[in-house]
């Protein structure tokens, strides 16, 4: 998300929404809301929302690989690193 594209605002913004959710409601509540939304033939769906979930994904580790001292190139090796050390995080 190095270049600005207006056009991913839309889908960062649901994913965004999405997130918000989830740390707000329980795991089954968000989860239920979240299929109703992918289940709506008129909602954005399920490309869009992926779509959207992974460029707020890929956002937030290059922010956080910045406010852990990466500069320019560096921001995607920490990135990397980051993201391969996530699952074990989220398992602790």
């Amino acid at each position: 998300m190095s270049e600005k594209d207006p056009s991913l605002v839309p889908d960062a913004r649901m994913a965004a929404e999405f997130l918000l959710i989830r740390m707000r409601q329980d795991q089954k509540a968000a989860a239920e809301l979240i299929d109703t939304v992918l289940d709506n033939p008129n909602g954005p769906g399920a490309p869009s929302i992926v779509s959207g979930l992974l460029n707020v994904g890929t956002a937030l580790v290059q922010m956080l690989a910045e406010a852990r001292g990466a500069v320019t190139d560096d921001k995607r090796t920490m990135a990397r690193e980051i993201l391969r050390g996530l699952p074990d995080d989220l398992a602790q």
